[in-house]
């Protein structure tokens, strides 16, 4: 095709974007509509908060004692419930069919029946509050499933509260609708037709005003076009640069355009402007400026397990659900809430993989397609359509260089290394990577020549890159050096947020537990963290804990593993310590026994504590000056915080980052009927600095501003070299197999590059410039010192073959 028959596909696919993500909005809308759960949808959930805070305030005023008033005696019924939940609740029920006439006598029973059951909530002891909250955030119930909860630990802790009558329903559903009517005047009641043969007077009916008819359509109309589904490109993208930095990549604004920055803080994008980091403009554009195309035999073989509903025996962690999963109608009531809710999470999870695959077959026609992307707030770069190389593992597989390259020698070792790392085989050196695959040589091109046959490609970590590879592989077989290949090698950072820490630093203990120093193998912090807290579990010696840690090694077999290290090591540099390691012990290792019954602790949250503990202890003396930069950057943090500022800075590249977390008069109101946490907005965020979150938030985005410089100077220094091609997520770095000798160098020469400068001075000098000293006296805060470097050489990064690899 043509560049002028392209440029109008573009013009066309934007339109059909636009178009696409209206649809998707009018049928989520259209659907709770007609199940009578208009609140929420966008427009109910914006109604509730803008008006909770008025109906609370006419019923405080309608329920106060004063002179020549007597207040309803229906009140007396809820005296016990928050005013804001008793707003919440009864204007939820309105909104539920917020554009259908009811009668007032139905709405005000509806209403009164979610007030009950708010009612019941409040009347419970603490003991049995706790144990209802747990259980609703552990299953996530909401609505009909959370009341029966409410029914469950009702009966397990011996309260028994009556039904009101109907009489005192709908009075008190009444009184409550007066006073949304009158507080908001969304609603009103008006006279219903009367029917001929019906005695009395024509029923009194509950409508919607115009006003808020209007203002449902308007908003409609107006949210319906700002969520398009953004599709890739079949043109480069629009540069970006300061002029285009609010509308780059797409050519037209006939969808919402894209901001170069995601949240767009007016301050930050101020010092966009007036800084205009070129370099970063330019690292974006080259990434977005990679070809791509979408590759066949990944699309045919996910094409055909959707229409079979076949999985391949692969478990769904690597594959979404292809069938929907059987409820156990028999079931105790807390099992069948588990798999309720594991069917409403894969059933997202099936529509997304249909919706990639009919995205990617639409695309397959075009011989290049482009990726356009941004940044978020701190720097770090993301595609925007869904269909990108930061995908789901079936996502990356369908997407292929367009331009190929003559493999050689060189880039068949390197497609070797690739496939060993995609069958987890990583914590050997390459030549044993290499060695593996020979070994398994005709395994793998057994799997690319019938994928359905020979299922050895589905044990893979990453099975559906690893079947995209092996058809590289049979290419290989079949053509030699001289095959054209177009898949990108993958070469990833060893832990590298403690990386980029480690080496600003200059600690050699960091540096060598994250493969900064040479070495004939990779080192696993993984496994050094595991190591040290299984120690500290033999040794342990406090009495009380003893229990606890013979269980935990016994759980474990008589070893911590370093899979239970793994996620508290990779989220410690980023601000992650005991209580987070808490929830992510819970979330990882925990629940599924709990799910398996092969749980062995009474409290598993107490033994989560435990662990968390030993592992925090443990990851912390194995990165003794990470650990110091932490500490260093919260409390900075802190201190300019408490001086009510915000916190900028600028990254090596030029990139302006602003961190600002204000607190908010927003009030949480928790509702049984409603949902489990529902916050409504009753006041705007407050100009007051929220030191707690400025101070949590500090080190993850200091260090993801850091990573991102480094991809950037990558590309840039890549491009120089001739590399045109770039697959990147983060920390993980992809070029063609034939540059990847090349760019496996550039990649570690960018990082000493970027820490041969004084990252954290500059860092530093910019924090005391937004100090004030004499608030710091009053609040008797102080500046805390930099820490001071190691004597690591940094040099020694580039002679390291695992750092990225």
């Amino acid at each position: 095709m043509n560049k002028e028959t392209l440029i109008q596909i573009q013009e066309q696919l934007e339109q059909e974007g636009r178009d696409l993500g209206a649809q998707r909005y009018d049928r989520r809308t259209d659907s709770a509509v007609e199940k009578g759960r208009e609140d929420g949808t966008s427009y109910g959930s914006a109604i509730l908060s803008r008006n909770i805070g008025k109906i609370a305030a006419l019923y405080e005023a309608t329920i106060r004692p004063r002179q020549d008033y007597r207040v309803p005696v229906v009140f007396a019924l809820v005296k016990d419930l928050q005013p804001q939940v008793l707003a919440m609740v009864t204007l939820g029920s309105m909104l539920a069919s917020a554009t259908k006439s009811r009668a007032v006598t139905t709405a005000a029973n509806k209403a009164s029946q979610a007030i009950f059951q708010e009612y019941r909530k409040a009347l419970l002891q603490d003991e049995a509050l706790r144990h209802f909250s747990n259980m609703v955030q552990k299953k996530g119930a909401q609505g009909r499933d959370a009341i029966k909860l409410l029914d469950y630990v009702s009966e397990a802790h011996d309260v028994e509260i009556p039904e009101w009558d109907e009489a005192k329903r709908v009075s008190l559903g009444r009184a409550m609708i007066e006073i949304v009517v009158q507080a908001t005047g969304l609603f009103a009641i008006e006279e219903g037709e009367k029917k001929d043969t019906a005695p009395g007077n024509a029923p009194e009916v509950l409508v919607a005003t115009q006003d808020l008819l209007d203002w449902i359509s308007k908003h409609r109309e107006d949210f319906r076009l700002l969520s398009p589904v953004y599709l890739p490109m079949v043109v480069p993208p629009k540069k970006w640069s300061v002029e285009t930095a609010f509308s780059g990549c797409y050519l037209t604004n006939t969808q919402a355009p894209v901001p170069f920055v995601k949240r767009k803080n007016k301050l930050q994008m101020k010092k966009l402007r007036e800084n205009n980091p070129e370099r970063v403009f330019e690292a974006v554009n080259a990434i977005q400026e990679t070809a791509w195309r979408i590759r066949k035999p990944v699309l045919s073989l996910l094409k055909r397990m959707l229409a079979e509903q076949n999985p391949l025996g692969m478990s769904s962690d690597k594959i979404p659900t292809l069938k929907a999963l059987q409820i156990d109608k028999e079931a105790p009531f807390h099992v069948k809430q588990v798999q309720k809710k594991a069917e409403q999470e894969n059933a997202n999870l099936r529509l997304l993989f249909a919706g990639n695959v009919g995205i990617a077959e639409k695309f397959s026609e075009f011989d290049e397609i482009f990726i356009p992307h941004h940044l978020d707030s701190r720097g770090r770069v993301y595609p925007i359509p869904s269909l990108n190389p930061q995908g789901a593992d079936y996502v990356k597989a369908l997407l292929e260089f367009a331009q190929g390259k003559v493999i050689g020698d060189q880039g068949i070792l390197w497609l070797k290394i690739h496939v060993a790392n995609l069958f987890g085989v990583d914590k050997v050196p390459f030549e044993d990577r290499i060695a593996w695959v020979n070994a398994h040589w005709n395994d793998l091109l057994g799997s690319a020549l019938d994928p359905f046959g020979n299922l050895f490609w589905t044990k893979a970590d990453k099975p559906f890159q690893a079947f995209a590879a092996c058809v590289e592989l049979l290419g290989v077989s079949m053509e030699g050096p001289e095959y054209v290949s177009r898949i990108a090698i993958a070469l990833d950072g060893s832990c590298s947020g403690l990386q980029h820490l480690g080496a600003a630093f200059r600690c050699e203990v960091t540096g060598r537990a994250v493969n900064l120093i040479p070495g004939d193998r990779p080192n696993d912090i993984y496994k050094d963290v595991a190591k040290k807290v299984s120690e500290m579990l033999r040794n342990e010696k406090e009495e009380a804990n003893k229990p606890l840690a013979d269980a935990w090694l016994a759980f474990c077999g008589g070893e911590i593993g370093r899979g239970v290290a793994k996620r508290p090591v990779m989220t410690y540099p980023y601000g992650s310590k005991a209580p987070g390691f808490t929830q992510q012990l819970l979330d990882d290792v925990l629940k599924p026994a709990m799910k398996a019954g092969e749980c062995p602790f009474p409290n598993p949250r107490v033994a989560a504590q435990y662990l968390a503990g030993k592992l925090e202890k443990g990851v912390s003396s194995t990165v003794l000056k990470a650990a110091e930069a932490m500490d260093w950057m919260q409390t900075f943090a802190s201190a300019i915080a408490s001086c009510g500022k915000v916190i900028t800075w600028t990254t090596p590249l030029g990139f302006p980052v602003v961190q600002e977390y204000r607190e908010t008069a927003s009030r949480r109101i928790n509702s049984v009927v409603m949902g489990k946490r529902f916050q409504a907005r009753l006041e705007e965020e407050t100009d007051k600095i929220d030191t707690r979150k400025m101070a949590n938030a500090i080190s993850p985005n200091v260090v993801h501003s850091l990573d991102s410089s480094h991809l950037m100077m990558t590309v840039l220094n890549g491009k120089s070299e001739g590399i045109d091609a770039f697959a990147l997520i983060h920390d993980s770095f992809g070029t063609h197999a034939a540059d990847t000798p090349r760019f496996f160098q550039v990649i570690r020469e960018s990082f000493v590059e970027m820490y041969s400068e004084t990252v954290f001075e500059n860092l530093e000098q910019e924090f005391l410039e937004q100090v004030d000293q004499e608030t710091l006296k009053t609040k008797r805060k102080t500046v805390p010192s930099l820490p001071t470097r190691g004597d690591y050489d940094l040099e020694l990064i580039l002679d390291s073959l695992f750092a990225f690899a």
